[in-house]
């Protein structure tokens, strides 16, 4: 063998593999994302709405258990002698949930007084304030729409999980506001006039009943609305808006605003 002709050539393969005449392109690969961030980001696309702790404008506060399978009441004391608040024990009696499902959800309405509360298999629950006690709220069947295609088959599983609550304004309380008019000068006095002004907004057309929208990851859309002059009432509508054809489709979150 040649050994000129090796070593000129193992001297080429060197500057190829090692040297700097070789620019083989190579780049590091970035680092894959934390195993617990692609665990959060996949919860959610499962967990849907989540609030475990509201508020009632009434003053009561509910709570979610930790483990999901009960619904507790409380209330602020106000202690004048100390001039100070705390909050009690659980006032009984408590909710529980389904058999096989936790609750997930829960958001009082604007007035404070009925409850809604989703589980983990997309169902939603409602309640209301009878003399104290939190009870059960009874709704009619569902009324059927024309073009409707809401997916029952998504019923009592986790992919049509809720994934947004709202209370619509309730009539007149929250749909008016104050409006002051020009001012007029009477001498050494000014007067003006203070008015309800109606604002644009979506509400139950009921006078003083409440309404709510839900909407699932699977894009279904349901109305829970109070009957006009029937108390303790309540009527149900479900539409389809959109198709689910894979899991790319699901909503994870949904937003909705007063403004019509």
């Amino acid at each position: 063998m040649d050994t000129d002709a090796f070593t000129a050539g193992s001297t080429f393969m060197g500057d190829d593999l090692f040297g700097d005449a070789a620019d083989v392109g190579a780049q590091l690969m970035p680092m894959p994302p934390p195993s617990g961030l692609l665990e959060r980001i996949d919860d959610t696309h499962r967990i849907g709405a989540c609030q475990k702790l509201a508020w009632s404008a009434s003053g009561g506060i509910a709570h979610v258990a930790s483990h999901g399978r009960r619904i507790d009441f409380y209330v602020v004391n106000h202690d004048a002698a100390k001039g100070s608040c705390k909050v009690s024990k659980a006032c009984p009696p408590s909710i529980p949930a389904l058999h096989g499902a936790d609750f997930v959800h829960i958001e009082w309405s604007r007035i404070g007084l009925e409850l809604l509360a989703c589980d983990n298999l997309g169902r939603t629950h409602l309640y209301a304030n009878k003399l104290g006690r939190m009870c059960k709220v009874d709704i009619d069947a569902p009324q059927p729409r024309s073009g409707s295609t809401f997916p029952q088959q998504h019923q009592d599983s986790n992919l049509g999980v809720i994934v947004e609550v709202y209370w619509l304004p309730c009539q007149p309380a929250h749909t008016k506001s104050p409006w002051i008019g020009p001012a007029y000068r009477n001498g050494d006095s000014w007067s003006t006039i203070m008015q309800a002004r109606k604002e644009q907004m979506v509400a139950n057309p009921a006078e003083k009943a409440s309404a709510c929208l839900c909407i699932s990851s699977t894009r279904g859309l349901k109305l829970l609305y109070q009957r006009e002059n029937m108390p303790g009432h309540w009527g149900e509508v479900n539409l389809q808006i959109g198709t689910v054809h894979s899991s790319s489709d699901l909503l994870t979150h949904a937003a909705f605003g007063d403004d019509a």
